[in-house]
């Protein structure tokens, strides 16, 4: 079951980025806010651990961290839609969390990156 959701997260990921860094939430198809997408990663780095074989944990956090490490901002940051001051903070720590998350299921040479 677990491993149905990761792939559909993978695989439809670009379903979750309409709704990222649009000025108004839920204005994009079917009502998704941008930062639903933060949060989507957050959930699927907790979702990790819940998987048995090591190797789809492997798998998924590989994927998972290249998703996320091509959004990051030149700043260093993250973010999904500019409410008021504060999208920069949420949105990299919601990152950073799920990629601190995503980094314990990467092999050592990929930690050294």
């Amino acid at each position: 079951m677990y491993e149905d959701w990761l792939t559909r997260m993978v695989s439809r990921v670009g379903w979750l980025d309409i709704g990222r860094k649009r000025p108004v939430p839920h204005e994009a198809w079917f009502g998704v806010a941008g930062y639903f997408y933060y949060y989507a990663h957050y959930y699927a780095a907790r979702v990790l651990e819940q998987l048995e074989k090591p190797e789809s944990q492997t798998k998924f956090a590989n994927h998972l961290t290249a998703i996320l490490l091509e959004l990051q901002e030149k700043n260093g940051t993250w973010w999904d839609y500019p409410l008021y001051d504060y999208h920069l903070y949420y949105g990299t720590g919601m990152a950073v969390a799920s990629l601190m998350r995503y980094r314990e299921y990467l092999p050592a040479e990929k930690k050294a990156e």
